[in-house]
């Protein structure tokens, strides 16, 4: 089943536009492949509407089916657990195949479509070492993602936090490579503590206050490699939804625009965030889940290992992408 490839904007989505490679460098978005009919005719843009287009007992049977490989914490204990801390951990969400196949598929879109791999962090790469990243993967490697998207092992538990007005938002790849010691002597520690070259707190999004989680945007994150502590770690700082409730001006932008893009804490008069955040070490396959209206950030170290990972945004219909 193919899903929308747009963007919440309201206009219904922009369908899979592959980029036609001619060997005469980075082309234009100028040929859209041509849809089925039955896709043509009814695109799946509501993921909330996956269940009446497959039918209830086939989407039981794969939810049976994911539950028996992927056992673990129930739905209602996931739910728990991030209503409590703003981020929750679902071990083994992906297969050994699956991720023999992600990484395949990502590392043939780098060789191909190298021009759509910049460095993310272009202008402080001798600060953060090289970081990767592909933001139009949909577009070029067709299929290749998708099922990410609506994975099973984890969308049961994206639709319940989310709702049943959930759109998809957005999908990216990130490849952080392993930092030197050469690098990590030019950036010094931020942390000598935690052994941290850098970080970026930060929030994403402001927060829904007519949603029982505050949530406006989901962000769900696949590693594809190990991470380890002494790795380039996701970060979080884990907020209950009564320390959100209690957040000065929370739910609007202006009130939260004196906050939402620093370290700071405005739940603890203004004092830092960052000794409170905790680093989510997890093997390959784990899917992490969190609140975008959390204080995050992407912990860079030296190590030798490589991180790749899959970012994927939900939100609601009718309401502005993130």
């Amino acid at each position: 089943m193919l899903l929308d490839a747009g963007y919440n904007d309201g206009s219904g989505g922009i369908p899979f536009d592959p980029l036609i490679d001619d060997g005469d460098g980075p082309p234009p978005l100028r040929q859209t492949r041509e849809l089925p009919p039955s896709v043509r005719g009814a695109s799946v843009r509501r993921l909330g509407s996956i269940a009446a287009a497959l039918g209830e007992p086939a989407v039981s049977a794969v939810a049976a089916a994911a539950a028996a490989l992927h056992a673990g914490p129930s739905l209602d204990e996931l739910e728990a657990h991030f209503a409590e801390h703003s981020w929750v951990e679902v071990p083994n969400a992906l297969s050994p195949a699956e991720l023999e196949d992600l990484r395949a598929a990502i590392d043939a879109d780098r060789k191909q479509f190298y021009y759509q791999w910049p460095l993310a962090n272009l202008y402080a790469k001798y600060e953060q070492g090289p970081c990767y990243q592909h933001t139009n993967m949909l577009l070029t490697s067709p299929g290749a993602l998708d099922r990410t998207i609506t994975h099973p092992a984890i969308f049961p538990l994206v639709r319940r936090l989310v709702g049943e007005d959930i759109v998809f938002e957005e999908l990216h790849v990130t490849i952080r490579e392993p930092l030197t010691a050469e690098a990590a002597e030019q950036i010094g520690l931020d942390d000598p503590e935690r052994a941290v070259m850098q970080q970026d707190w930060h929030r994403d999004d402001t927060h829904l206050l007519e949603h029982p989680l505050l949530l406006k945007t989901l962000s769900l994150i696949f590693y594809l490699d190990d991470v380890s502590a002494d790795g380039h770690t996701f970060s979080i700082v884990p907020e209950g939804i009564e320390t959100k409730r209690g957040l000065p001006g929370v739910g609007t932008e202006e009130g939260e625009a004196s906050w939402r893009g620093t370290e700071l804490n405005p739940a603890l008069e203004g004092t830092s965030h960052v000794p409170a955040g905790i680093d989510i070490a997890a093997k390959a396959g784990s899917a992490i889940l969190f609140h975008t209206g959390s204080l995050h950030a992407g912990t860079v170290r030296q190590t030798d290992e490589l991180r790749r990972t899959i970012h994927i945004y939900y939100g609601h219909e009718g309401l502005p992408a993130l």
